[in-house]
């Protein structure tokens, strides 16, 4: 493991973050085989990319340059940090679709990216309150795992948040439809506001230029 991590520093000119290596060293991001290890951190939309792909990564030649992806998202897109952007809190990390020139700015660093696609979660419509069920387990699986990475502060916001109600609204639409969810949107958006605030935080960035 160690000399993958090496491998990965070596080629991006970047020193991974710390808790990225203890994510890997804890097993949050092992699979063996077609199955997950028993440690795995299972997020709504974020796979992790084997240390190995991830030191051997193929860039698309639209690709700009200054980018290190670490996980994916189901539909193929990219999680990635943008070492240019370092300073005291860490490297921020970028959401980069495949399909999009731009990139957009998701956190600040490593671990607050994790914390804001817990909330994220949180906040995702679902068609049936089993399926928030089943998404409230998995968030407090991953707020039990990250406690020795947050504050206080966090911890206790996530933990709140694992403990809400499920909210079932009739949403005015074209055709009104019944949503399932923990957060509404306006409670999403202030929680983002109070503890995940960042001055360049959903801000634009290109990360790929038009194919010739």
């Amino acid at each position: 493991m160690e000399e993958l991590f090496t491998q990965i520093e070596e080629r991006y000119a970047f020193t991974l973050p710390q808790a990225f290596r203890e994510f890997w060293k804890r097993g949050f991001c092992t699979i063996a085989g077609r199955n997950l290890g028993p440690h795995y951190l299972l997020l709504m939309d974020m796979e992790w990319m084997p240390l190995e792909e991830i030191a051997g990564f193929e860039f698309q030649s639209c690709h700009r340059p200054g980018f290190v992806p670490f996980a994916t998202s189901g539909s193929g897109d990219l999680w990635c940090w943008q070492p240019a952007f370092t300073d005291a809190r860490g490297t921020r990390v970028l959401s980069c679709p495949h399909d999009c020139y731009d990139a957009h700015v998701y956190a600040p660093d490593f671990v607050s990216a994790i914390d804001r696609h817990l909330v994220d979660e949180a906040a995702s419509r679902h068609r049936n309150s089993d399926s928030v069920e089943q998404s409230r387990q998995r968030l407090i699986a991953v707020t039990s795992a990250l406690q020795p990475f947050l504050s206080r502060e966090r911890q206790e916001s996530l933990s709140r948040i694992c403990r809400l109600p499920v909210q079932s609204p009739l949403l005015p639409a074209r055709v009104p439809t019944v949503w399932h969810y923990l957060l509404s949107s306006d409670e999403h958006s202030e929680i983002l506001r109070r503890h995940l605030s960042y001055e360049n935080m959903d801000s634009p960035v290109r990360w790929m230029e038009p194919m010739t």
